[in-house]
């Protein structure tokens, strides 16, 4: 009874964060234009009342001050490439996207198989068959749970194939990942592998060749503690940090003068 009450509820709160969110929207549709689109680390995880609502993150300030579209983990994997797929970011003055960890984050073999038939459309749409393959067959020698390990797609894909895409966008804010503390794990149960600040590798490409980034990856240990929860998904103070620096960015500046 409980368990089917708060799955009741859950959905309940779906529907009127879109109720508010589209009231929002009907009231600022002559101002400017903003796309959030965010995986999982668009919401603030501790609660389940705020699991997709956009009004527990940063999410929120557009929705209450622009003609604001918002995503937050449309997908149960939300990556760069589902942005690039679902969104036109050219209908919008102003574009945030928060995505980046499920593809450059590594996890072990098996799971990269289950992603790859589970998006088999959207990878297609990037890579040939021959790209996935030679990606598989280039893991890590770190192993989790007893497998090597690698990322959904390689460094070198990611420059050849997406970098260039995103940075054809001149309207676009990417929030990259902090570093992954391997002695704090906070709320998370388990475990990261060891080697998952690889993520570090691609931020820090993505990070020098796009215009217009907010950039965690010097957040020391102190900080990761202060604004997550769990290395990854942010609490309320983490929000608000990131919510400052998107008003301080001047696409944003922009949109408010």
């Amino acid at each position: 009874m409980k368990s089917s009450f708060r799955k009741l509820a859950y959905v309940l709160v779906i529907i009127i964060c879109k109720v508010i969110t589209l009231m929002y929207k009907v009231k600022n549709v002559n101002k400017p234009k903003v796309l959030v689109y965010t995986d999982s680390r668009g919401f603030e995880i501790s609660k389940w009342y705020n699991r997709k609502n956009p009004f527990s993150s940063y999410a929120g300030y557009f929705i209450k001050n622009f003609n604001c579209d918002v995503f937050i983990c449309k997908h149960k994997h939300t990556t760069i490439l589902d942005f690039l797929i679902d969104t036109k970011p050219e209908q919008y003055d102003a574009v945030i996207m928060h995505c980046g960890i499920v593809d450059f984050s590594t996890r072990p073999l098996s799971n990269v198989q289950w992603i790859y038939d589970y998006k088999v459309d959207a990878l297609s749409r990037f890579f040939s068959a021959s790209d996935l393959n030679n990606n598989l067959n280039n893991t890590h020698d770190t192993l989790y749970e007893g497998e090597r390990t690698l990322s959904m797609y390689s460094l070198e894909q990611a420059i050849a194939v997406i970098l260039p895409k995103l940075k054809s966008l001149d309207n676009l804010i990417w929030i990259n990942s902090n570093k992954i503390l391997s002695d704090w794990s906070g709320s998370y149960w388990k475990e990261r592998p060891a080697n998952i600040n690889l993520v570090q590798e691609f931020n820090a490409i993505f990070t020098s060749e796009l215009e217009n980034t907010i950039d965690l990856s010097d957040w020391d240990e102190a900080d990761i503690k202060r604004y997550t929860s769990d290395n990854i998904h942010f609490n309320h103070i983490g929000f608000s940090y990131i919510l400052n620096e998107l008003k301080s960015q001047d696409l944003i500046v922009n949109l408010t003068d």
